[in-house]
């Protein structure tokens, strides 16, 4: 199906979509949804309901369903429905090896509400799915008291979630994220977060509920207001990890707090739960010092010319070190100048690729110069200058 427009009203009980009710394959070969447009209000009160498709179903596990340059303007209500998306509302398998959904290149600019199981793009991935590069604009949200919403999906089982991006507010009661609500396992990679993300209990920026083992996020970032009962089980990031999990030049940004407004402690990457395996990763929350892990100085010496004067010692001149030293260090330097006001200084240069210079000798030990040395940074190069 490919290259098609509607819109109007859709309402039904079981498996309803905007554009399709279910797609079902019990064959190999591949069934693709391709450049459609649905600007339709779908409405329901079971399961299975999303703005492009309701339910997908691959039962014997060897077809391929692809859904891809899909866009849903209207808004899913479902208020006592479960199993909501605005692409997708379920996806149902198996037991497969492989993936055989893939949702690439979609966009959800509708409301998204249900009862349980509620994604800005998919509801419930219940089997090996590929999210890649989609886009929710849409705030969604979880009525009727039951669990799991997210910006993409309120459920994920299993696969690779790469590229996507939410922007909308994501309101929700327990396992509550802005890319997954509960999550069992995935490889996240480039993966951002915006809006305010709102619960009670395992609420986070990313994931707020990690069950299984085997899951990493790389390059993900959230800039996003996080709201949950307490700091226990909730983070900017991940609200609770059951098993090990690595987590590789991610951040967060934005506000930790109650539902009252008063902030909450973050000092991990995690609210409760295995303390994941950090690297090159930081956490801003409520304007407090950055919570931090980042390479070694010796590892940062490997990579980067060094060219005289370093000082060791000097805390300011050596956490510029370590923001500098790994692949995500340009975003790094430019969060540790906009969070000492240095950037808005019409003496220093910066661009994306983490050049900027310095006119004046700083004094004051919140800027780049300390003690007798003031730092210059051209390119891959740190120079220290008296």
């Amino acid at each position: 199906i490919e290259n098609c427009s509607v819109n109007g009203k859709t309402h039904g009980d079981d498996g309803v979509g905007g554009l399709i009710g279910k797609i079902e394959t019990r064959e190999k070969g591949i069934i693709e949804v391709i450049n459609c447009d649905s600007d339709v209000s779908v409405g329901s009160l079971q399961e299975d309901i999303g703005g492009i498709v309701g339910n997908v179903e691959n039962e014997d596990g060897i077809g391929k369903i692809v859904i891809s340059l899909c866009n849903n303007y209207g808004d899913v209500v479902a208020n006592s429905g479960t199993y909501v998306g605005g692409i997708v509302g379920c996806f149902d398998n198996t037991s497969s090896t492989t993936a055989c959904l893939t949702l690439d290149q979609n966009a959800n600019f509708g409301q998204i509400q249900g009862m349980q199981d509620v994604g800005g793009i998919i509801g419930s991935a219940r089997d090996i799915a590929n999210i890649t590069n989609n886009s929710n604009m849409g705030n969604v949200s979880i009525i009727g008291g039951k669990d799991s919403a997210a910006g993409i999906a309120g459920y994920f089982y299993s696969g690779t979630m790469t590229g996507n991006t939410s922007f909308g507010d994501i309101t929700g009661i327990n396992y509550v994220g802005g890319l997954v609500g509960y999550l069992q396992t995935a490889i996240m990679s480039s993966n951002q977060v915006e809006g305010t993300i709102k619960g009670n209990n395992y609420v986070g920026g990313l994931v707020g509920y990690v069950a299984g083992s085997s899951a990493s996020a790389t390059d993900c970032a959230v800039n996003a207001d996080v709201i949950a009962s307490s700091a226990t089980d909730n983070n900017g990031l991940f609200g609770r990890l059951v098993n090990s999990f690595g987590i590789t030049n991610c951040y967060f940004i934005g506000n930790f707090k109650n539902s009252s407004g008063t902030a909450l402690s973050m000092t991990s990457f995690t609210g409760g739960g295995i303390s994941p395996i950090v690297t090159n990763s930081y956490i801003i929350a409520n304007g407090n010092a950055p919570v931090k892990k980042y390479t070694s100085l010796s590892s940062f010496k490997e990579s980067w010319t060094i060219v005289s004067g370093v000082n060791d010692n000097n805390p300011i001149q050596k956490e510029l070190f370590y923001l500098a030293g790994y692949s995500g260090g340009d975003e790094m330097l430019r969060v540790w100048l906009e969070d000492r006001n240095i950037l808005s200084d019409p003496s220093f240069e910066y661009n994306d690729w983490g050049i900027f210079t310095s006119n004046e000798n700083y004094k004051d030990s919140t800027h780049v110069r300390s003690g007798n040395y003031s730092w210059k940074f051209i390119g891959k190069e740190g120079v220290a200058e008296s």
